[in-house]
């Protein structure tokens, strides 16, 4: 890629903390080059707090994704110690497992049986 695109000097710095590896922080230049010690030290440098930024915000993403999932379970318990209407309730428990999932929940008001309860939602046995 260098030479079809026209770089002369390439560098590349592995984005690393600790052992976990992210990437790599890749300089390309036009004109042939030749890094000094502190050009090196200094790209390093950078490379490093990249790494360190990218572990933050993939941190920042699975503690969100948990806190998500937990508020999720605390409204569950909730609405068990509120009342038992068993069908809202395995209703609402459908609903926030495939929200936790990605996937569409089901409707309260669907005609098909609940997969727990094999009831339909009226309360009435199938």
């Amino acid at each position: 890629m260098t030479e079809r695109w026209g770089f002369r000097t390439y560098l590349g710095v592995p984005l690393m903390v600790g052992e976990r590896r992210f990437g790599i922080l890749t300089l390309m230049f036009h004109r042939r080059r030749v890094f000094g010690t502190e050009d090196l030290e200094l790209v390093e440098i950078v490379a490093a707090q990249v790494a360190l930024a990218i572990q933050h915000a993939r941190l920042y993403a699975d503690t969100r994704s948990q806190a998500r999932q937990l508020a999720t379970i605390l409204d569950v318990n909730r609405r068990l110690a509120l009342g038992p209407d068993l069908d809202q309730i395995l209703a609402r428990i459908t609903e926030e497992a495939a929200s936790l999932l990605e996937q569409p929940g089901r409707s309260s008001s669907s005609s098909k049986a609940t997969p727990w309860s094999g009831r339909q939602p009226s309360g009435r046995p199938s």
